[in-house]
């Protein structure tokens, strides 16, 4: 609770002050965070509570700087509270997988910071965190929840942000405002960033903060191309075109046919394999594609009768679609050891002997065509039971 103070404090003294220069006193800040520190290398650290390091204070000259991801054999899971305030020698950083915080002006005040790496495990960045650096463009991974007030205010040199929609906390005036001194000498305090743009959903927080401060905003599309797609069923041949009711789920999120893709398809009214394209629309791009069959419609089988001794005659309807039937046959009603046997679109009616006389079979006839050489299946008619003479 006293660092988010310190924090808060030091922001309204900061940003409303204009300049990127410490409040008298507030020196302190960094022997508050590393009171209790260990040492590792360039790094100071805390263990937290749960087991994991927050890296408290660098002292490194190093112009590139690749945050340890474990320290000790202790997973890295948090850049602490001025961590590495003004650290002027830093021109580029990476910042690695497993870390999820990024604490109030870790980076504040590294006035040669041009690049940042950040990893995708990243949930919240706090206030100030990266104020008054020389950044030029910044990708917000997607898991980020929280950008805090005044996180990336004072830079001047910033062009592109890209921030996705699962990012809905946004503190005030986090991105887009500096100070400057014109060609006249005179001063500007929280000026706008002209020339710094947006990229970010349709619809999601940061387009809106973007268009509350006046700032140039484009969007951006997710793909589809590694859409989850599911719900996708074979059919059976109707004379008509025949369609998919797909679930779509990109990142765990389910889509919106029609609000967020459209279908299209091929080769979908005739026997064989149908293909649909789902197309990314709206907040969405890219596209990805799922084959079905397209199968011979059922047949029905009409009788199923024993006309002598270890004979079984089923009769059934005719489907001008199907190459042949395919009659299948057993003793037990879950068709456990069945057996088949086929006969040609030209009859509709088989008898198989051989059978055991006084024994109850089970039978159902499904429909199959042959294309390109390979057989596609109907699905089976009812099921109908016979005891055999």
């Amino acid at each position: 609770m006293l660092k988010r103070f310190v924090s808060s404090a030091l922001a309204l003294s900061l940003v409303f002050g204009g300049a990127a220069m410490l409040p008298e006193g507030a020196v302190e800040l960094g022997s508050f965070i590393s009171a209790s520190a260990e040492s590792y290398g360039d790094y100071e650290y805390t263990v937290l509570k749960d087991g994991t390091v927050e890296i408290s204070k660098y002292n490194g000259k190093d112009t590139k700087v690749t945050i340890p991801s474990k320290i000790n054999g202790k997973s890295v899971a948090s850049i602490g509270e001025g961590a590495l305030w003004r650290c002027i020698n830093i021109k580029s950083v990476t910042i690695p997988e497993g870390i999820t915080t990024i604490e109030g002006f870790a980076f504040y005040g590294a006035e040669l910071l041009e690049s940042v790496k950040l990893p995708s495990t990243l949930k919240e960045i706090s206030s100030n965190a990266f104020g008054y650096t020389a950044l030029k463009k910044v990708t917000i991974p997607k898991n980020v929840t929280s950008i805090g007030d005044f996180a990336f205010n004072g830079i001047g040199t910033l062009r592109e942000m890209v921030i996705y929609e699962n990012a809905k906390n946004l503190g005030m005036n986090f991105v887009g405002y500096y100070n400057y001194t014109d060609e006249n000498g005179a001063g500007h305090k929280n000026a706008t960033n002209t020339n710094l743009t947006i990229y970010c959903p349709k619809g999601s927080a940061a387009e809106k903060y973007a268009k509350d401060n006046g700032l140039k905003h484009s969007a951006i599309q997710t793909s589809i191309k590694n859409a989850a797609v599911t719900n996708i069923k074979n059919r059976h041949y109707t004379g008509k075109a025949l369609t998919q009711s797909p679930v779509v789920k990109v990142g765990g999120k389910t889509l919106k046919a029609g609000t967020d893709y459209t279908l299209s398809y091929k080769n979908n009214t005739k026997i064989g394999t149908a293909t649909v394209t789902i197309k990314g629309k709206g907040k969405y791009s890219g596209s990805v594609s799922k084959t079905f069959k397209v199968c011979p419609p059922k047949t029905t089988l009409k009788s199923a009768s024993s006309p002598a001794k270890g004979k079984l005659k089923v009769k059934y309807t005719k489907e001008k679609n199907a190459t042949a039937y395919q009659i299948t046959y057993s003793t037990s009603s879950s068709f456990a050891k069945s057996k088949t046997a086929s006969k040609s679109s030209a009859k509709l009616t088989k008898t198989i002997s051989g059978l055991k006389s006084g024994k109850t079979y089970y039978v159902k006839v499904r429909t199959y065509k042959t294309v390109s050489g390979k057989r596609l299946y109907s699905g089976y008619s009812a099921v109908k039971k016979v005891k055999v003479k």
